[in-house]
């Protein structure tokens, strides 16, 4: 039986993850293999003032559509055919936070974050 920080006790056959690395419910282990691949994704400058680059690591010439939102999830921008670490200006854009969503081609979410503008 595995004890998790709430108090919970699952069977090991209905844990989704390997017992050496679930605790507080698998954050830890989907961290380290889901989301290792995202972790040099970056919005920079950050906080920006008049240019943000998006850094996706990998293949540099895959397209994805970037979509930024403000924090009222208001769509500011919509850019079909972005590239990793392409310029974008915001110099328009109100001073608040912005979150970002890249979809590949299929349309499928492949990351999203935020980003402070100044």
């Amino acid at each position: 039986m595995l004890q998790f920080a709430v108090g919970v006790s699952l069977a090991q056959s209905y844990v989704p993850f390997p017992t050496e690395n679930a605790h507080w419910l698998g954050i830890q282990y989907i961290h380290e293999t889901f989301y290792s691949e995202y972790e040099m994704i970056d919005a920079f400058p950050n906080p920006a003032q008049i240019t943000v680059f998006i850094n996706v690591p990998g293949n540099l010439s895959t397209i994805y559509t970037l979509t930024i939102y403000n924090a009222l999830g208001k769509v500011v921008l919509v850019k079909p055919d972005f590239t990793s670490n392409e310029a974008i200006s915001i110099i328009n854009f109100q001073n608040g936070v912005y979150y970002y969503r890249l979809q590949n081609q299929s349309g499928l979410i492949y990351y999203s974050g935020r980003f402070l503008k100044m």
